[in-house]
This record gives structure tokens, C-alpha cells and sequence, in this order.
């Protein structure tokens, strides 16, 4: 029993990074505009709250995007909230910025909740849910890892 719970400890922290290091390839690709990139980290049967697929989802992305004219995503926190089984959930704040860095009035403050699931080895997005926060939750940039 004690075998195991060091085990599972030791590979929490390495989830965690995985999940991490997703999220942040995630915004690093919105932000190129990278539809191949998106899609290699958003899971194939990938599915949202509007109803969105994962192509659907990417295509939203980029139109989303640049209707508002945002260069710059920039992630102020990402915290992994759980991880069960191959299965995990993480929530990431995020600024949508039309410069960098961001003045007030081009810029919006994003929550995101986003659902995962290790797919051959590697964290996959199988669902975000996103929110429009007021700006003032970030002016002060966070710097939770």
C-alpha cells in the first residue's frame, strides 16, 4: 500500500506538468493561429458546452480571435484542480490583448475551465468552457504555476 502511494505521488507532480505544458501550448498556438497545432492538442471526440466539435471549436478560435483583433494571449495562472485515472481538470486565466502588454480597454480577461484526458501518453483537451471576467481580476499579473 505504501509502494503505491509513493508511486502515485511521484506521478502526480509529472501530470501536472503535463497538463501544464498542455495548456500552455494551447495558447501559444491560439495566439499563431495554428489550426494543426490546436488540433493535435484538442482530443479527437472533443466537444464544449456550445456544442462545438473540435474543428468547429479551432475554426471559432481564430475567428473569435481576430474579429477582436488579439496578437497577444497571455496566461497569467494555471492550476491543476484534479487528476484521476487518466482524467484531469485544470482552470487557466488568460489576457486577450490587442498589444503587449496589455493597455486597459484592448484587452479582455478570460477564464478558462478546461477538462483533459491522457490519450497515447500525451494530456488531450476534451472540453473548455471560457468566461469574460472583468479586467480588474488581473491587473495584478499572478504568478501561481
Amino acid at each position: 500500500m505504501l509502494a503505491a502511494a509513493a508511486v502515485l505521488t511521484q506521478l502526480y507532480p509529472a501530470d501536472q506538468r503535463g497538463i501544464k505544458g498542455t495548456c500552455q501550448k494551447l495558447v501559444g498556438a491560439a495566439e499563431r493561429r495554428d489550426p494543426a497545432a490546436l488540433s493535435s492538442l484538442l482530443s479527437s471526440d472533443y466537444h464544449d458546452g456550445r456544442g462545438f466539435t473540435r474543428d468547429a471549436a479551432i475554426r471559432q478560435l481564430i475567428s473569435y480571435l481576430d474579429s477582436r483583433g488579439f496578437r497577444h494571449i497571455t496566461p497569467l495562472a494555471i492550476t491543476v484542480d484534479d487528476v484521476k485515472k487518466g482524467l484531469a481538470h485544470a482552470t487557466a486565466k488568460v489576457w486577450l490583448a490587442q498589444a503587449d502588454p496589455p493597455p486597459v480597454g484592448h484587452r479582455d480577461a478570460v477564464r478558462l475551465d478546461l477538462s483533459l484526458r491522457r490519450e497515447s501518453g500525451k494530456w488531450r483537451v476534451t472540453s473548455v468552457e471560457d468566461w469574460e471576467l472583468p479586467a480588474e481580476d488581473f491587473d495584478e499579473k499572478s504568478t501561481e504555476e
